[in-house]
């Protein structure tokens, strides 16, 4: 099953995410519990253990820059140097760091507020 996993600290922004998502896959007629999984995290390292003991199960990665007291593209850097290869777009406040994504290979850097029919193009 395909795996979505969103994190990011602002408990109402991943709420909006998570609904979003899920409405988007809808629209395409893919339905959640059957064709796709999808988890959220609000926690950095909650994410990173996770990922750490599921390195397979995630196909994309929605992730905050500024992930509470921890910085997205470190997380990311620490896990592709681990092989992770899911797919990644950052959903973030911050544009000063679009540059400095490229080395964890994203497939999109979004500023919020997040233009969801753009996401569903992306996903």
């Amino acid at each position: 099953m395909y795996q979505i996993i969103i994190g990011d600290d602002d408990q109402s922004f991943l709420k909006e995410a998570a609904v979003e998502t899920a409405a988007l896959m809808e629209h395409n007629g893919i339905r959640q519990g059957i064709d796709y999984e999808l988890l959220t995290f609000n926690e950095p390292q909650r994410l990173i253990d996770y990922l750490h003991q599921n390195k397979d199960a995630c196909q994309l990665l929605m992730l905050d820059v500024e992930f509470g007291s921890k910085n997205g593209l470190a997380i990311m850097k620490e896990l592709r140097e681990q092989e992770l290869k899911c797919g990644l777009i950052y959903l973030t406040n911050f544009r000063d760091y679009v540059y400095d994504c490229f080395d964890t290979q994203p497939l999109y850097y979004m500023l919020k507020p997040i233009d969801w029919q753009k996401l569903g193009d992306v996903i």
